[in-house]
């Protein structure tokens, strides 16, 4: 127990650390449009649950070379819950940019 010289609180409990549980970052071409949603970042990893939406340049007109993003257009990629990897829109796990 100790003071918590920010509350004031007297007799304050010490919180145990969590390890950060996240995905690391797939780095994309730069030409890509990234928006990232939800998301928290510390380093290359982002915070379980984070969603990523990938769009591919659109001068020159390109479009996803997966024939399973032709109907969307982009690739969503989602952080496991658990911070396992990463996931997209159809639930393929997902370990390399989209190209």
């Amino acid at each position: 127990m100790y003071e918590d010289l920010d509350t004031g609180a007297k007799n304050a409990r010490l919180e145990a650390c969590e390890e950060l549980k996240g995905c690391r970052e797939i780095h994309q071409r730069e030409d890509m449009t990234v928006v990232l949603e939800g998301c928290v970042t510390s380093g290359d990893i982002y915070t379980a649950g984070c969603r990523i939406k990938i769009m591919c340049p659109t001068t020159p007109q390109q479009y996803p070379s997966n024939s399973n993003y032709l109907k969307d257009g982009y690739q969503r990629l989602t952080c496991r819950s658990d911070g396992s990897g990463w996931v997209d829109q159809f639930g393929a796990a997902i370990t390399a940019p989209m190209g």
